[in-house]
Parts: C-alpha cells; structure tokens; sequence
C-alpha cells in the first residue's frame, strides 16, 4: 500500500484554498504556516472560552487566521458559516477538536473520518473494542464507571500489573501503573470523577493488563484510507517510585537503521489505525514492541504535539504537519520515506523532582550544549516548573540533532545537570 500514490479527486483548488483547523492550539498552530507554504489561508474553529480546557485557554493565536469562528454546538450552523468562506478541507488540531472535525468535515461533504465512529478515535476502550472487532492484537481492557467491576475484572485477569487513565485525556495524563488491588484502588480513587486535560470528566476509566516492552511512537499521514507513515520515533520512559510514568527521551528510527522493525511497525500501525476508522488526515500512534509483537496503547488522530517543527526537519528533512498538509492539499499520500539518515535525533523530555523555578544559569549551559538543535520553548531561565508526574508537567523538552556520540554526551550533561541540582531551584518549602 505505502509504495502507491492514492489520488482522490478534491473539492477545491489545489493551488489556492481555505482549510478549517479545529482547536488549533499545539502542534494544530503550524497548520497556518504550512498551507500558508501551499497558497492556501486558515481559518480557526474555536469554542466559547468557558468551554476550552484551561490547558488551552488563551492559546489561540486569532491574529495568524483569516477568520475565527466560534462553534456555539450547531455543527450546521458552523459547517454553514465555513462554506460561507469558501473552507475546502477541515483538519484537527489537537485532540479535543477531533470529533467536532469529524461532524464538520461530513457537513461539508469533504474527505474526513466517519463522525459515526468518532468515539473509536477519541475514548480508549471504544478503541480497543474497534481493534478487537478487526482483529487486530490489542490490550486486554476495561472500560468501566465502577471501581467494584474494575476489581473484579483485575481479579479475573491474574495478572500483578495494571494500567488506570481517563478513557478521553492525553499526554499521559492521570495514568497510573499499578501492581496490587490496593494500589489499584487508590489510583482509581486518585482519578475518577476528576476533570482531565482534555476537558472531559472522568466519569468512566480504563483498566488495563500492564504490557512490557519498548515503546514506540508511530506518525503517520493518510488520505482515502491508504497510510502513509512520516516518522518513527523510540520511546523511552521512567517510572517514578509512586508509579507515575515520566518521559525520558525519544529517538528518531531512520527507516535505514532497522529496517525490518520499521516494517514491523509500520504494517501494524496501518491495520490499527484502519480499525478506528482513520481515512484522512495525520495520527499520532504509540505501540508498544511485546514478546508477542507490536500492541497500540492508544493513537490520536491529530497531528504529534507538542513539538519544534523546525528541530524535526534539520534531522527529518520534514516533520508530521507538513506531511499532513500535502496530502490535504494534492488528496493523496506519497511513499514511505525512502532509507536515509540526514541526522540522528533525540527529544529529552526534561523532568523536575521538585516545585521550583529553572536556574538561568544551568539553562544558558543547556542551551549552549553542543546537540541542543532547539526547544519547544516553554521556559527561559527563572520560570517556574512543577513537579513532573507526566508529559502535561515536564517543564520543556530539548531537541538534539547530530551524530551519535554528541548527542549522547548532550543528553547525560543535561540529566546530571537536573541530578546535581542545578537546573532547578526549589521552591520555599520544597
């Protein structure tokens, strides 16, 4: 399938349009610059600010559209609006306008993904159940709103390692890893009935048999249901002694490096992503490598956020939006990318132990590290960091690009500089 091009006949001007982005806060911001590359102009779909997740709120940059639009709940009423402007394509720009983009893009009668089945792509144990109805591996879950069935189900299971999350948030987000039924417990206690990132409450969480293995992320592009993978990235994390998962660093996997697992991993992500019901636009899979064989922990059908575009193409020679927006705009995918290394990669996700603020000086010597390509700029030397617990709580990630051997010298001065101490004055108190 990947060494085909698949045309699809589009509604609009390939040389000159209008593209809606949806909640276009993360990595959902580049979208303006990259259609902006092809001719094209945006417009930005938005809801009431009392309705955006605080982890959003403010974040729009209204002055980089041609028009925003507020969606009010009537998706006719929108969809009217932005035919009005002339909208040929409608893209997701972060998680929570996934299913709005869905409703939108079949209002228009533009290429998108049934909003029939939005719930496969957005609530993790309607996933799971896609997967499964396929035939494609996936986790043993639960998906459930009682904490006496979730025990219950663990039990049944026998295993000593369970995962606890909110079945619609990301970026790690309120999961907990769990190795006992009282520590299950208390994980379910700690997250249910909570808001969570995304802006739903988690009335309903999903259980799952803890897998074991290396964890991937798997970027792809796709029109009219064929599947185009961007980018390959090695997922590395820590687990924090009370059972948080940290981020530690992801490396790009150069299709030239190991080509058989990129295969590997590639030919599952397609059947995966073709199981929830993707046939347009990028998504943003983790899969985990078991004994078994590749297993997706979940997939987000927006572009990878966030992240430093820039920093991505010197290693890539592109990066997921851009690839996103090429097939919008030609209505199809191209080829895998060809075996090359431009350069190695690496993002180190940096990770505080304590409320505090970051040192300028210990954060003038990281930028100053011979690797360090860029950052996704949430710090500058004296902002204030939080205890990191997940991804929403890192205090910034740093890219490094070059060859091996500097980038790993970079990546251990950056860690004994949060070892040691430096990097982080504590907070009074701390």
């Amino acid at each position: 399938m990947s060494d085909q091009r698949v045309s699809v006949a589009p509604a609009h001007d390939p040389e000159q349009g209008v593209a809606a982005v949806v909640a276009p806060y993360s990595a959902g911001a580049f979208y303006v610059t990259e259609f902006a590359r092809r001719g094209w102009t945006c417009v930005a779909v938005v809801e009431p600010d009392d309705v955006i997740p605080p982890l959003y709120r403010g974040a729009l940059r209204a002055e980089a559209f041609e028009s925003v639009v507020v969606h009010a709940g009537d998706v006719a009423a929108t969809a009217a609006r932005l035919r009005e402007l002339g909208v040929g394509a409608v893209v997701a720009g972060t998680e929570i306008g996934v299913p709005l983009g869905d409703a939108l893009s079949a209002a228009l009668d533009l290429p998108g993904n049934d909003p029939a089945h939005s719930d496969s792509r957005r609530d993790k144990g309607a996933m799971v159940e896609a997967l499964r109805a396929a035939g494609v591996p996936a986790i043993p879950t639960l998906r459930t709103s009682g904490l006496a069935e979730a025990l219950d189900w663990a039990h049944d299971i026998g295993t000593r390692g369970y995962v606890v999350k909110p079945a619609d948030s990301a970026g790690s987000d309120g999961v907990a890893f769990c190795r006992s039924r009282a520590e299950l417990e208390a994980a379910w206690h700690a997250i249910h009935g909570r808001a969570n990132a995304m802006g739903g409450s988690n009335d309903a969480l999903v259980v799952q048999r803890q897998v074991h293995g290396m964890q991937y992320i798997v970027n792809t592009v796709s029109a009219a249901g064929q599947h185009m993978v961007a980018e390959i990235w090695a997922d590395h994390r820590i687990q924090t002694p009370d059972g948080h998962g940290v981020y530690d660093r992801t490396a790009w996997l150069s299709p030239e490096e190991d080509p058989e697992l990129h295969t590997l991993l590639a030919s599952y992500v397609r059947e995966a992503i073709t199981a929830v019901g993707v046939r347009f636009g990028p998504a943003h899979s983790e899969v985990m490598l078991t004994e078994t064989g590749p297993i997706l922990i979940e997939t987000g059908v927006r572009p990878e956020g966030p992240v430093n575009p820039d920093a991505v193409t010197l290693a890539t020679g592109t990066h997921h939006v851009r690839a996103a927006v090429d097939a919008v705009v030609s209505g199809r995918v191209v080829p895998d990318q060809e075996p090359r290394t431009l350069r190695h990669a690496c993002r180190v996700t940096l990770c505080a132990p304590y409320d505090g603020t970051i040192d300028s000086a210990a954060w003038a010597k990281v930028l100053d590290l011979p690797a360090v390509a860029g950052t996704l700029d949430h710090v500058t030397g004296g902002s204030p960091v939080r205890t990191t617990v997940d991804l929403l709580t890192s205090p910034d990630s740093i890219y490094l690009v070059g060859d091996r051997d500097v980038i790993e010298d970079s990546y251990q001065a950056i860690r004994e500089l949060e070892r040691n101490g430096s990097l982080y004055r504590p907070a009074a108190g701390s």
